[in-house]
């Protein structure tokens, strides 16, 4: 005997066996038991959630033998035998998509004056409908508007948007849902302790995950597998096969995204690719895990379709960082899922946005002065100076570095860095005034604008540093990471930076990198009069304590 298709085999006969449309199969059922069968009803949603086997189900229903008020059809009498292998006359199912033309329609609105055959009403199930022409449409309008008593009308689709407002108002709607993932997973595992199969959970959560809360697909799945794998099912089969990962798999690589472990998230990426996973798929994943995240911290986990073991790790990581982080790290890389697309280093697109999203997770501090010395007091909140003027800024005063100091080398650098000055000799000779690092402060957000076009790889990189000092005319990058300094000092990569840096400063500029901690920039203050000063003595006082006044507006 040939194989009979799981997902055929195991289709649902009764409405209680159909899980995860609750909200529809209660309605339909105490419509049965109460007798209030209308003549057309409207099924919407997602493919593989159950539409047409929730239509064979009620047109088995409404002509039970055995039906005495409880709804469910009985699957012992006649009619419900007949139904079941498909004999019956009174069941006559429409493929709309190849049956879509006025012709088609004609032919039935000719045939469906007769009366049933065996049953007590004739059923017709038009599938897809959506795909009828405009004409089909209007000649299965007037047979909705007065149909004759014996017929049911079932109409399925997958995009309700398409189907025209009238033949919606004539119908009851029932929108399907996608299948939650416990739904799912009870399914498969009761269909393969049936068929006798052994699959680990790992293995069946990551079919689940792969049918995306479709039922047909999830059971497709596992037959596939099934027959490819034998009886045995095990999560590094099922990987291989499907080319997908474990949500485990993708919440380590978040962790070491939470973590700032660039050499971690590396090897995991190229782990993943190594071990045969398609980095699109991943990187799929890895959005939608990120989503999980966003929901959480809005206060949505009851919308993160995981289990319940994986929620509870969900939730730790949300703790560890902030929506803002998350929402663009999520554009990161959804940007990156074009990248991915017959790139010759499949790996390198998913990397560039890791280092690109680890940047996103803790952004570097506004540039309006270049660096503000953690623990200083605007970063206090603004009730901290409730009494001064909103439009008076301080910045903590801080030495400026020398030679070197205030570069925290974490490993031996090449070369010790030059020393770090706020003005110096310029690369064009002596005819141009010198090089200063308002100047450059003033340009590092133009230079990143200027290199985004065609070098966005690189202007991810100069997210993850800032200009620290600028010694004759060579403007000085401190880099957070080994990994980005040394990506920058490549020669071709270089090149690019101090050709945007040369048009935007006007003048010939190059640069110097070197590994700096965050928020090491160098202070730039504003000249301000001593004079405004002591007449504030909100201000006076505060440059007694050592801070600047970058600015006294007019007036204040």
């Amino acid at each position: 005997m040939a194989h009979q298709a799981l997902y055929n085999k195991w289709r649902p006969r009764t409405f209680a066996q159909t899980g995860g449309q609750e909200h529809i199969t209660q309605t339909l059922l105490h419509a049965l038991q109460s007798g209030r069968i209308t003549h057309a009803y409207l099924f919407s949603g997602p493919r593989g959630t159950g539409k047409t086997t929730t239509a064979r189900v009620l047109a088995k229903a409404v002509n039970c033998l055995n039906n005495d008020g409880r709804g469910e059809p009985c699957n012992e009498c006649d009619s419900c035998q007949a139904f079941n292998s498909g004999r019956s006359l009174d069941l006559i199912e429409i493929d709309a998509a190849s049956n879509r033309g006025i012709d088609e329609i004609r032919d039935l609105r000719e045939k469906v004056g007769y009366a049933p055959s065996q049953a007590k009403y004739k059923v017709y199930i038009i599938d897809e409908v959506h795909m009828l022409t405009t004409e089909a449409f209007n000649a299965l309008l007037k047979t909705l508007e007065e149909p004759p008593p014996h017929a049911i009308f079932i109409l399925a689709t997958t995009e309700f948007h398409k189907v025209p407002a009238t033949i919606v108002s004539r119908c009851q709607h029932f929108p399907f849902r996608r299948v939650p993932l416990a739904k799912l997973l009870d399914r498969l595992r009761f269909i393969g302790q049936e068929e006798g199969l052994q699959v680990d959970d790992d293995a069946l959560e990551l079919i689940g995950r792969a049918a995306a809360g479709s039922y047909r697909d999830a059971i497709s799945l596992l037959d596939q597998l099934a027959a490819f794998g034998g009886e045995r099912l095990t999560l590094s089969y099922v990987q291989t096969v499907l080319g997908m990962t474990t949500y485990q798999s993708v919440g380590a690589l978040v962790d070491h995204l939470l973590r700032r472990e660039v050499s971690g998230g590396i090897q995991l990426i190229n782990q993943v690719m190594n071990d045969g996973a398609d980095l699109r798929q991943f990187n799929r994943q890895l959005v939608d895990y990120l989503r999980g995240l966003l929901l959480i911290k809005s206060g949505n986990a009851q919308l993160v379709n995981v289990t319940r073991e994986t929620l509870e790790e969900m939730t730790a990581q949300a703790t560890q960082t902030e929506a803002e982080a998350i929402v663009r790290q999520i554009k990161i890389f959804n940007q990156a899922d074009w990248s991915l697309r017959g790139n010759t280093q499949p790996q390198l697109p998913l990397e560039l946005a890791f280092l690109e999203a680890m940047a996103a997770e803790q952004p570097a501090p506004p540039a309006r002065p270049n660096g503000v010395a953690e623990g200083a007091p605007a970063a206090a909140g603004p009730a901290l100076f409730a009494s001064a003027s909103k439009k008076t800024a301080l910045v903590a005063a801080r030495p400026l570095a020398r030679n070197g100091a205030l570069f925290n080398h974490t490993r031996p650098a090449p070369a010790p860095p030059p020393a770090v000055s706020e003005e110096g000799g310029d690369l064009a000779g002596p005819g141009l005034p010198a090089l200063t690092m308002e100047q450059v402060a003033g340009t590092w957000g133009k230079l990143l604008e200027e290199i985004r076009p065609g070098n966005r790889s690189i202007e991810a990189l100069l997210k993850a540093c800032e200009p620290v000092g600028v010694e004759d005319g060579v403007v000085v990058l401190g880099f957070y990471w080994q990994f980005h300094k040394e990506r920058i000092e490549d020669p071709k990569n270089k090149a690019i930076v101090e050709r945007a840096l040369s048009k935007l400063l006007g003048r010939p500029s190059r640069i110097h990198c070197v590994i700096a901690p965050k928020g090491s920039g160098m202070v730039v203050p504003t000249e301000v009069k001593p004079a405004a000063v002591a007449e504030d003595a909100f201000l006076k006082a505060a440059a007694e304590m050592g801070a600047v006044i970058e600015e006294v507006p007019e007036g204040e």
